[in-house]
């Protein structure tokens, strides 16, 4: 699974504000890609090749691929974002908030149109029982006030929704937040894992 900070490019909520469209609409899972996959997205950013093409031989300690399959609906925090655009649709990730928010990476929605949000997914190509879908419009992103587009710091978007647009399952949960003493812990040296949908190899298909 190959992401940009993946902890970012955690989630959104579903819910239906300002779309006057069907729940969500039938798509080609085959035309779905990462969003910085988008030709031209790299373009004007301030980062060297290796950084972000496939073709130029790195360390595997510089990507996140080579992931495993997890066991269905045991990480209920993660929604699949797939993001409409003029030119194509885009891939993201993000992770459940609240009943009414959800956190991604804030390049993702930018110039978008709308998002169809799925939550509770394993497979996000099938229509599963698990799943939750809802389509937004990019009106419901807020991005971070501070997003730098050249070099993705401030990398934050929240999607917000009026109203709770959630049904807590056992497939779809709130993310887990520190409390406590845990709010001033750098956290260095532990493990983490990150989790969505991307690629097993540098060059492999999504």
């Amino acid at each position: 699974m190959k992401f940009l900070l993946l902890a970012l490019f955690a989630v959104a909520v579903y819910g239906q504000e300002n779309y006057d469209g069907p729940e969500y609409a039938p798509f080609d899972a085959a035309s779905i890609i990462p969003r910085t996959d988008f030709p031209g997205f790299w373009e004007g950013r301030d980062f060297p090749k290796w950084w972000y093409d496939p073709t130029v031989p790195i360390s595997r300690n510089r990507r996140i691929v080579g992931g495993v399959e997890v066991v269905p609906n045991s990480h209920p925090y993660q929604v699949a974002l797939h993001i409409s655009f003029g030119t194509g649709t885009g891939l993201c990730g993000g992770s459940v908030l609240t009943t009414r928010s959800a956190l991604t990476a804030a390049h993702c929605p930018i110039n978008s149109a709308s998002t169809l949000v799925i939550a509770g997914a394993h497979n996000r190509n099938v229509v599963e029982p698990n799943q939750q879908r809802r389509t937004v419009t990019s009106a419901n992103y807020r991005i971070h006030a501070s997003y730098n587009p050249s070099n993705l710091n401030n990398d934050i978007a929240i999607l917000l929704t009026p109203t709770p647009a959630s049904t807590m399952t056992g497939a779809v949960q709130l993310t887990r937040r520190p409390t406590g003493g845990q709010l001033t812990e750098t956290f260095a040296g532990d493990t983490g894992r990150s989790t969505g949908w991307g690629r097993t190899t540098n060059t492999g298909a999504t």
